[in-house]
């Protein structure tokens, strides 16, 4: 029975890629001009490394939010904020081949995370939600977004993010390695479907003109 929950699992994947490239080879002719997590979750090239039940409870180790010096996400200095704050991101053409996007990501001191794309108008996937965790330079980040069919606009299951962030020394830049997960609507995680680096530059107070 559980052999048989496996196979259903892996069918319906398929046919929800199968489906959403399809649509997505219709409207735009070329899968590659895509970008964005879900394209990557649902185009990418990277070889499936296994496929089991989503974990809820599946979460990385370490305290969130702790940067390891014992200072408050109050600080005045970058560096003793650790990732805390917000965050332009640049997302490159993936290891698979995908488009690169822009987007903004917003840690929180307790731990939680956001992130919000410039392919909202798309209507093909939603703005992230995740957790993270670390200390000092280095630091781990898992995040979750709807995906949606490009046609239909309905939703086509789920896409996780991992990644592993490195902190510069002067606390105002980061890079990261992040690999893609595809969650079918039924909860059958396809792990490893795309990777791929990005790097981010924080967002600083800039003072009004003449104050």
């Amino acid at each position: 029975m559980c052999r048989l929950k496996v196979l259903h699992s892996l069918l319906v994947a398929a046919i929800v890629l199968g489906s959403f490239g399809i649509a997505s080879a219709q409207s735009t002719g070329n899968a590659g001009a895509r970008g964005g997590w879900g394209a990557r979750a649902m185009f990418g090239n990277g070889a499936v490394a296994s496929s089991r039940r989503v974990d809820d409870n599946d979460r990385p180790g370490g305290t969130p939010g702790d940067n390891g010096n014992g200072t408050t996400a109050g600080s005045a200095s970058a560096k003793s904020r650790g990732l805390t704050g917000s965050w332009r991101v640049a997302i490159p053409t993936s290891d698979g081949g995908l488009a690169p996007f822009n987007a903004y990501h917003t840690f929180s001191d307790d731990g939680t995370f956001t992130e919000v794309s410039d392919l909202l108008t798309t209507q093909t996937e939603s703005p992230a939600h995740g957790a993270w965790s670390g200390k000092k330079n280095d630091y781990l980040l898992t995040f979750e977004l709807f995906v949606f069919d490009p046609e239909t606009k309905q939703p086509a299951g789920r896409v996780r993010v991992r990644c592993a962030i490195t902190l510069s020394a002067d606390g105002d830049s980061f890079e990261a390695d992040s690999v893609v997960d595809f969650i079918t609507p039924d909860g059958m995680v396809i792990e490893g479907v795309d990777s791929g680096p990005f790097s981010g530059s924080r967002v600083k107070v800039v003072p009004i003109s003449g104050t």
